[in-house]
């Protein structure tokens, strides 16, 4: 990098390592080309410039204005016009921009030594290149795709020292420094927050054995074919016709993922000092691998029958951002194979279990497919048979040509039980896990089943199940800035006041998302005129801080609480006697003020 020159080194009156132009003072005469911030067609721009300056007086003082941008004669330097900050504002169409001004960059200052670039800030920098920083940035590029964002010779940039060398930079003054990996000089990655187990072992998992992998050209482990094989699904009938709606629809606008979202990405456990309701000592990628990991695979709630999915008419006016489609309607069914072929007893019983999602007896289970899944769209009711080939068999296999229905296929149905108990006992066994007989025994396939429960849209359940938004038209909050961790399912479930079925209410696996700022909790009166009541504890998760009591003398609902809720000794044990208030929380009741009774 060779260093530009400051405003210090022209003698000007600025501590400022470049100059300001405010937007509504850049003539159209001066830069026929450049492309105003509040305009629809702005993106980043870098514009080599010739200016003049002079010192003019304000409300508060002297300061220094660049007056031309197309002097004849002048200082020359490169006007820098990074975003405009509005795609954080999507959801009023109405504001301008917030940013008012553009930067200006001085030209080299041949007299300084150029300063080394760390090989692994350039590793760092190309690793971290967004899909919209390699699209916009081809003013760096001179108009051609910018694989190498910034990173082209003569260009503009802005940078960071260490030990007189880069280690970070990039194409605006307020371009973002990727967080560095504990104990490390390079910046961290998602791979470093895999269990190493996962990441380092040289077996293919089941998925991999089941459906095949291809590894790079000079990896050992080469690549696998896959021993399953899916058909096309055919539409076989609808209750109500097929199509939701005749002409396309605008469903709501929603966003790509962010990874800067850390809380929600990778694990917040207050064991290792992560505490999930307290923001400021949240998990982040600068944290110490060894204490938090990637969380696991994303997935959503479903959201009943008819879910809210068109978008509004402020959404509306955002015409880059919309998307148009013709959903199904509930109730279509369509058939679809699944052929297999050479497949262990177990992989087999993977594949079934994947399939038929062999939960709690008498819960509803659908899968999410296709896009939409946020708003509740995709919820797919998969009802499989088994069939098998016996290809052994050859004398009953090639022994007829017909049966009386068409052709001799020696197929015939099967019972998917004695599959389904091999896999499931070759994974605990594999996981240690023996004190369990099923998967849905096991917490974090319960977490996943409780996802894929079918619910009916209640108003109270879409609100707790609602998509993250910056701002909500209730409170207000930037549940961005806040950065609220999402419960886990079975927290979920359990603390949501809607309707559920009458089996047990399933237990909290985390601490409970605290009371958003606008929402205060009340006391609610006690059944015998008491505030307090009295009960025992029948759970307590002492690695999740919190657990649930039953009240005296009452048939309700086992009451979550929190171990912040709990005054004095908070070492509680299942069984032990307390008292406490009941309050409206902002997922049902819950319990305060809770003190251990000797």
């Amino acid at each position: 990098m060779q260093p530009a020159l400051t405003p210090r080194d022209m003698g000007w009156s600025s501590e400022d390592a470049f100059l300001k132009v405010k937007d509504l003072n850049i003539s159209s005469s001066d830069l026929p080309k450049y492309v105003r911030l509040d305009d629809p067609k702005y993106r980043p721009q870098i514009h080599a410039v010739k200016f003049d300056v002079e010192v003019r007086r304000g409300p508060r003082g002297s300061y220094l204005a660049v007056t031309r941008l197309a002097a004849s004669q002048g200082y020359t330097g490169w006007l820098v016009c990074s975003g405009n900050m509005k795609e954080a504002s999507q959801d009023r169409p109405d504001q301008r921009s917030p940013r008012k001004s553009q930067t200006l960059v001085l030209s080299e200052n041949t007299r300084a030594k150029a300063i080394r670039v760390k090989p692994q800030a350039v590793k760092d920098y190309l690793a971290g290149l967004t899909p919209y920083q390699q699209e916009e940035l081809t003013a760096w590029s001179e108009g051609k795709d910018s694989p190498h964002g910034c990173l082209y010779h003569g260009k503009p940039v802005f940078y960071v020292t260490e030990d007189n060398e880069v280690a970070y930079f990039g194409h605006s003054p307020n371009f973002r420094i990727p967080a560095r990996l504990f104990g490390s000089n390079r910046a961290a990655t998602p791979t470093d927050f895999v269990p190493d187990a996962l990441r380092n072992d040289p077996r293919p998992d089941l998925a991999d054995a089941i459906f095949g992998w291809v590894e790079s050209n000079d990896s050992p482990a080469g690549q696998r074919a896959g021993r399953v094989f899916f058909e096309d699904a055919r539409y076989v009938d609808a209750k109500d016709g097929v199509w939701l709606h005749p002409e396309p629809i605008i469903p709501h606008t929603l966003s790509g993922p962010k990874v800067t979202t850390f809380q929600h990405y990778l694990v917040q456990d207050h064991r290792t000092g992560h505490h999930p309701d307290k923001k400021e000592t949240l998990a982040h990628y600068g944290s110490p691998p060894n204490s938090t990991q990637v969380r696991g695979h994303k997935q959503y709630w479903h959201r009943g029958a008819s879910p809210d999915i068109e978008a509004s008419a402020k959404e509306r006016e955002h015409e880059k951002q919309l998307t148009r489609i013709i959903p199904v309607k509930a109730g279509v069914r369509f058939k679809f194979s699944v052929c297999f072929e050479n497949l262990r007893l177990e992989e087999l019983g993977a594949l079934w279990w994947a399939l038929a999602l062999p939960g709690e007896s008498g819960k509803d289970y659908r899968h999410k497919l296709g896009m939409g899944k946020p708003l509740g769209m995709g919820a797919v009711k998969i009802t499989p048979r088994l069939i098998l080939s016996d290809r052994c068999n050859q004398a009953d296999r090639y022994g007829r040509l017909f049966d009386d229905s068409g052709w001799h296929l020696a197929e015939r149905p099967a019972e998917a039980a004695q599959y389904t108990k091999l896999f499931e006992r070759y994974v605990l066994d594999a996981v240690e896990l023996r004190g369990a007989t099923r998967l849905a025994d096991v917490e974090r396939i319960r977490m996943l089943l409780t996802m894929l429960e079918w619910r009916e849209g209640t108003e109270q359940w879409l609100k707790t199940t609602s998509y993250m938004e910056v701002e909500t038209e209730n409170d207000k909050l930037n549940e961005y800035k806040e950065r609220p961790v999402l419960a886990d399912p079975l927290a979920v479930v359990a603390g949501n006041d809607a309707p559920l079925r009458s089996e047990e209410r399933p237990v909290r696996n985390e601490p409970a998302p605290r009371p958003k700022p606008a929402q205060v909790t009340r006391s609610l009166p006690a059944q015998q005129g008491d505030a307090r009541r009295t009960g025992a504890v029948t759970r307590w998760l002492d690695d999740r801080a919190y657990g649930f009591i039953k009240p005296d003398g009452s048939q309700e609902r086992d009451v979550f609480m929190h171990i912040s809720a709990v005054e004095g000794n908070r070492a509680l044990q299942v069984g032990q006697r307390v008292s406490f208030e009941i309050v409206q929380g902002p997922k049902g009741m819950q319990a305060q003020k809770v003190r251990p009774i000797p």
